[in-house]
């Protein structure tokens, strides 16, 4: 008997099966055991579809090719009264002992008749159970003479003679290499081995597949976020991993709240990618253990099909349409099954996984299906379930168009659909469902009142539509109601402050300003209050996004004067908070405070459920607060509305609220969150077809990528500006200007400090940049003041530091006040005044520690060390180069470590130029930059081959050049050519090794 498994049969290397390894290593030490000659008993459990007979193959199979003996056996259902039964399948195929004498009962022709003996092994007082047990055991004991594993499978289905054998032969080990491995499900049955000689059995429980395990065992590579998904919905367990898969390629299994709804697998089109045959062979597999059960079994499990996960016991009478005992008899069985599980702590059953209700519920009677979805929202109305419920089921009635629809069946799905909780697909596609219903036939003629209900009707349907994030679509149905609407509708101000909201959200300011100043200027007198603030709000929106903020102000301030706060509370502060947005947007900071008082409080006493249809009311608090500084409150805010649009599935809002965390990100120095959050949104806003926001969001992504800092940040940064720039619909406007503020910074990032300061002009109109935000001009002013320092031109530098501190007096922003100070502490150092730079520089640094910008505060303090190591304080300078350092690390920027190492902690040593008379004349100091385009320059390079190595403008590249020149006093580039030569000759013979200096 040899018992080494083959080298090719390693664990984890069999195709399609994924981790187990140390259940593997324990298996197969068991196998191993068997050298000494002795039984080993193996007791393998874990959930319906873990992989333990898997895991017994992939063990087993390498020692059954080198010759072990293997046998089989399974538990079945129906065998259950069959003794002996999981035995007789098993040794079925094996030949009986050469040798039987031992036994005493030769004449006996094989093992079938030898199990099939008159004892009864249930009597307990019978003294032939035991001899009967023992003959057994010796006959096994023959059979295992030269080794022998025999796997006994489901024995959850075993019968009780079955289970007292094993227990015999646990107590009693027969004297030969015996391996019996014991597999069971424990929900099921109870492990019998506990009180007879347990220490003698070794035990292994299969637990979830981790998440790799998983994507190994799907071979599908999916994305992270779907290979998460999946995981999670089959909890690790590989059966329901390929079965979920599998029935997802099929495009069956509804997502949704209640019911299930497969569909119909010829219409997904959707090509068998690599594991599909085992996906499918999952599905079958749970299919046939439902197959098996019996027919009130199946229909009560149907029933529960159709109401949905989690669902309530004493609904399934009514479901099936059967007696409540049968059905409680049945609810029994299909546990003991584990088929169902309680759910929690309630009285309500669950699915043991969503795919066996899935399959329950396709295997079904289609007819059958439809009258139990219709006896459910009947059951449901009769006990008062609320209209969402209600129309899950009647949605499924009335897409089967198998029976016209009822006139309480149609109001049900109008309630359903204009619940505040209710998730706009599935309004969206419960609005469909009544509008065809409910829609008028080719002879009738709608009375008004059926004409306004029916115009409502198509509003929420349109609206469903566009707070799922189809906006296209919900702009072609709305532009449909509006032409039908007059102005004496009551949901007329709702429709167009929506439709504005479209509007924008596309891109089409021009149309969404259109709409809302037509509206307020034709207002009727006695028009209600809370229907003009909403107005006003959508006003005000889309005038700050077109750089329109007075406007905005004066139309709120109008309105503010006829609304009452207490009438419409979530109308009155999205008003209020999108009137101090505009206020910080034009510097406007102690209104804009004044303003945020009086509504942040309210705002964080109100539940959600009265904040989901205002989403500019938090959007515009947090960019309120992030402008005046308040980090922490901002971030509070767009969390909350991130969480809020995804319970919701309001994907119209939801990259709004990301952008806004991730420009807080970008703010107070978090570049990798900003990174996420940047992409995660832009994927968003890709995703409903607005060009503006993922205009931003790549503009964001840009900003933070450039602030980042790496060797190829700089590059990649100024793609994502340049995308930007062409994807916004508005170059003037809001997202027009942040993608084009981002590009300068990338641009300054990859070294072009002059096409930063050429893009910065631009986008502000002006030397002044009265284009641009005021609250986040200092900002932009510090930004041309390093840009010119770069360029070593000190005039215009200390031109834009003077505008810096002015603009930043303005404001009396803590952060904009640290931008001042920066810039003006970054052009004293220039100019060689390190005693004055130094108190700028720490003034900057503690205004840049107080309002939590962190980057800022790294990079003025990496410009302090050389402020410092100048007024020759060695010890301030350490102590700033420590703290610029750990500001890098936090923040994730190798920006402030470039700042550190080409400006400070190692400049570049002066160097000696031939005057070309032979004389030395010292030149100033390259930076990094500088030297490596000279070292281009000197190998022949062109301007334009330089600017793309280096990633730079060829403008830039000659502006460069031109400096070198004036620095090293020379006249072109072969004199630039021949002085890199001799600079490199002389450090190579400074650094070359002397007589007493190894090689």
């Amino acid at each position: 008997m040899t018992l080494a498994p083959d080298d090719s049969d390693r664990p984890g290397q069999s195709d399609c099966f994924a981790g187990r390894g140390e259940e593997l290593t324990s298996l197969r030490n068991a196998v191993a055991a068997l050298r000494s000659r002795r039984q080993v008993v193996v007791e393998i459990t874990g959930e319906p579809g873990i992989g333990k007979t898997r895991l017994v193959d992939e063990a087993l199979s390498p020692y059954r090719r080198r010759g072990l003996t293997w046998a089989a056996g399974s538990g079945a259902e129906a065998e259950q009264r069959v003794p002996f039964h999981v035995f007789r399948n098993a040794l079925a195929g094996v030949s009986s002992p050469v040798d039987d004498r031992d036994d005493g009962d030769s004449h006996q022709s094989g093992w079938s008749d030898r199990l099939a003996g008159d004892a009864d092994p249930t009597d307990q007082i019978d003294p032939r159970r035991f001899r009967t047990y023992q003959s057994l055991a010796r006959r096994l004991g023959h059979h295992a003479r030269d080794g022998l594993a025999l796997v006994l499978d489901d024995l959850h289905w075993a019968d009780p003679q079955t289970w007292g054998l094993i227990r015999h032969l646990v107590r009693y080990p027969v004297a030969a290499p015996l391996l019996l491995v014991l597999v069971y499900r424990p929900r099921q049955v109870a492990s019998r081995l506990d009180r007879d000689g347990s220490s003698a059995v070794r035990r292994i429980q299969l637990g979830p597949l981790s998440v790799a395990e998983s994507a190994r065992l799907l071979d599908m590579r999916p994305a992270p976020a779907e290979l998460a998904r999946l995981h999670a919905q089959a909890g690790g367990n590989p059966l329901y991993l390929l079965a979920h898969s599998g029935w997802l390629r099929r495009g069956g299994g509804n997502r949704g709240s209640r019911g299930a709804d497969p569909a119909d697998p010829a219409r997904s089109g959707v090509a068998a990618p690599p594991g599909a045959s085992r996906a499918a062979a999952a599905l079958i597999r749970i299919q046939a253990e439902i197959a098996e059960l019996p027919v009130v079994a199946a229909t009560v499990l149907t029933a529960a099909a159709v109401l949905g996960d989690p669902f309530d016991g004493d609904l399934l009478a009514a479901v099936a349409d059967l007696p409540p005992p049968q059905v409680q008899a049945a609810v029994v069985e299909l546990s003991c099954r584990d088929l169902i599980r309680p759910a929690g702590d309630t009285t309500d059953f669950a699915f043991r996984h969503p795919v066996l209700g899935w399959c329950a519920f396709g295997q079904a009677d289609a007819g059958w299906r439809v009258a139990a979805h219709r006896r459910a929202a009947d059951e449901l109305a009769r006990r008062g379930a609320p209209a969402a419920i209600r129309a899950a089921h009647v949605a499924k009635v009335l897409r089967a168009n198998r029976a016209p629809a009822r006139p309480d069946e149609v109001e049900v799905l109008l309630s359903a659909a204009e619940a505040i909780d209710v998730a706009p697909r599935d309004a969206a596609d419960w609005l469909r469902l009544a509008t065809d219903a409910g829609r008028p036939g080719p002879t009738q003629t709608a009375d008004p009142g059926t004409a306004r209900r029916q115009r409502q009707i198509a509003f929420l349907r349109a609206r469903a539509i566009g707070l799922a994030g189809q906006l296209a679509e919900s702009r072609v149905l709305l532009h449909d109601v509006l032409h039908t609407v007059p102005r004496s509708d009551t949901n007329r101000a709702d429709m167009i402050a929506f439709s504005s909201r479209v509007e924008w959200l596309l891109g089409n300011y021009a149309e969404a300003d259109a709409l809302l100043s037509h509206e307020l200027d034709e207002v009727p007198s006695g028009h209600d209050p809370g229907e003009l603030a909403r107005l006003a709000a959508a006003y005000g929106s889309v005038a700050i996004l077109t750089n329109r903020t007075r406007a905005a102000v004066a139309v709120i301030d109008t309105v503010a004067s006829l609304v009452s706060p207490q009438a419409e509370e979530p109308v009155w502060l999205t008003m209020a908070a999108v009137r101090g947005l505009a206020e910080i947007h034009d510097g406007r900071v102690p209104a804009a405070r004044e303003g945020l008082a009086s509504v942040t409080p309210v705002i964080d006493r109100l539940p959600d459920t009265d904040l989901i249809d205002h989403p500019d009311c938090l959007a515009a608090t947090g960019l309120t607060e992030l402008f005046l500084e308040r980090h922490r409150d901002a971030a509070r805010h767009f969390d909350r509305g991130i969480a809020l649009s995804s319970r919701a599935g309001r994907d119209d809002a939801l990259p709004q609220f990301m952008l806004g965390r991730c420009q807080v990100a970008i703010h107070t120095g978090d570049l990798a969150t900003a990174i996420r959050l940047a992409r995660e949104s832009g994927a968003a806003a890709a995703r409903i077809g607005s060009r503006d926001l993922h205009c931003i969001a790549l503009g964001f992504q840009a900003q933070a990528t450039a602030w980042a800092g790496g060797p190829q940040d700089g590059p990649d940064a100024v793609r994502l500006a340049r995308q930007a720039a062409r994807v916004a619909s508005d170059s003037g406007g809001w997202y027009g200007r942040t993608a084009a503020v981002s590009l300068g910074t990338a641009l300054y990032a990859a070294g072009d400090p002059q096409a930063c300061i050429d893009v910065l002009l631009q986008v502000g109109r002006d030397r002044r940049l009265s284009a641009l935000q005021t609250s986040m001009r200092p900002r932009w002013f510090h930004l041309l003041t390093t840009a010119a320092l770069e360029m070593r031109d000190l005039t215009a530098a200390a031109l834009w530091a003077d505008r810096t501190r002015s603009a930043a007096d303005r404001l009396g922003l803590t952060g904009q006040a640290g931008f001042a100070a920066a810039a003006l502490g970054q052009v004293l150092l220039a100019r060689g005044e390190p005693g004055p730079a130094v108190g700028h520089l720490a003034a900057a640094a503690e205004c840049f520690r107080h309002a939590e910008m962190s980057l800022f505060e790294g990079l003025v303090s990496a410009y302090s060390v050389s402020a410092h190591a100048l007024l020759g304080h060695p010890e301030q300078a350490a102590r700033a180069g420590r703290r610029a350092g750990r500001l890098a690390q936090q923040c994730g920027s190798a920006l402030i470590g470039n700042v550190l190492d080409e400006r400070v902690d190692r400049p570049a040593p002066p160097v000696m130029a031939d005057s070309g008379g032979g004389a030395s004349v010292e030149a100033g100091t390259l930076t990094r930059r500088e030297q490596q385009i000279a070292q281009q320059a000197a190998t022949g390079a062109t301007t334009r081959s330089i600017g793309r190595t280096l990633g730079i403008s060829p403008r830039t590249v000659e502006a460069h050049l031109s400096r070198i020149y004036r620095k090293l006093g020379l006249p072109s580039r072969a004199s630039l050519a021949a002085f890199v030569v001799r600079a490199d000759d002389r450090s190579d013979a400074r650094t070359a090794p002397t007589a007493h200096q190894p090689r």
